[in-house]
């Protein structure tokens, strides 16, 4: 597998500081692989915190969008998994998505 081809999708929603840190462990880990990472994040507030977070670099790719539900893929769960793994593969840089 050519690791320059592929893009790694994560739909993300930060409900603990146990789920942020996974994120950066597994973004430090993944930027070591040379790999494009696309964070897609869906809550009801944008803190920001996730974005500034993130190393700056032209491999990560990081989009919020507004979510009321509390947990990410609660309502329409297929439909909005769908949409979103459609939309992140939209936004892909590469032919293939992980």
């Amino acid at each position: 597998m050519n690791k320059t081809l592929t893009t790694v999708l994560i739909p993300l929603r930060v409900d603990s500081v146990e789920r942020l840190e996974n994120l950066l462990c597994v973004i430090k880990y993944l930027i070591k692989l040379d790999l494009y990472i696309l964070i897609y994040e869906a809550d009801n507030n944008n803190n920001g915190i996730v974005s500034r977070l993130l190393p700056r670099t032209k491999k990560i790719l990081y989009k919020f969008i507004y979510d009321i539900e509390s947990m990410l893929f609660l309502v329409s769960f297929r439909t909005y998994q769908a949409e979103t793994i459609n939309a992140l593969s939209s936004m892909s840089k590469t032919s293939l998505g992980v």
